[in-house]
C-alpha cells in the first residue's frame, strides 16, 4: 500500500476491531477500525468497502510530534478528544471534522 501499512483485526478481509495503521508520512493511528459502506472517500484508501478506517476510540501520533487521543467517526476526528501539539499546546473538548468545536 502506498499510503502505509495496517496490522490488526480483520473481518471478511476488512480492517475491523483493534488495529494500527502506520502512514508512509510517519503518522500512526492506534485504535478501533470499521467499514463505512455509505461513504465514497476514505482517509485510508480509495475503496472503503474493502479497507475499513479508524472509527471509535483512537490515539494518533503525528510525525511532527503532536498527539490526539479521543474519538473518530470514519476517519474524521469527531467527538470528545484531546490534542497536544509538539510545542505543548493542549486543546481538549468536543471536536467536529478535525476542529475543536465550541
Amino acid at each position: 500500500n502506498l499510503l502505509g501499512t495496517y496490522s490488526g483485526g480483520f473481518v471478511n478481509d476488512n480492517f475491523s476491531g483493534n488495529g494500527t495503521f502506520q502512514f508512509s508520512s510517519g503518522d500512526v493511528i492506534l485504535g478501533e477500525f470499521a467499514v463505512n459502506k455509505f461513504r465514497q472517500d476514505s482517509l485510508l484508501g480509495v475503496n472503503p468497502y474493502i479497507k475499513g478506517e479508524p472509527h471509535g476510540c483512537v490515539e494518533i501520533n503525528f510525525a511532527g510530534g503532536g498527539i490526539y487521543i479521543g474519538q473518530m467517526k470514519y476517519s474524521r476526528i469527531c467527538g470528545k478528544g484531546r490534542y497536544e501539539s509538539s510545542s505543548g499546546e493542549v486543546f481538549s473538548g468536543m471536536f467536529e471534522n478535525g476542529y475543536l468545536h465550541g
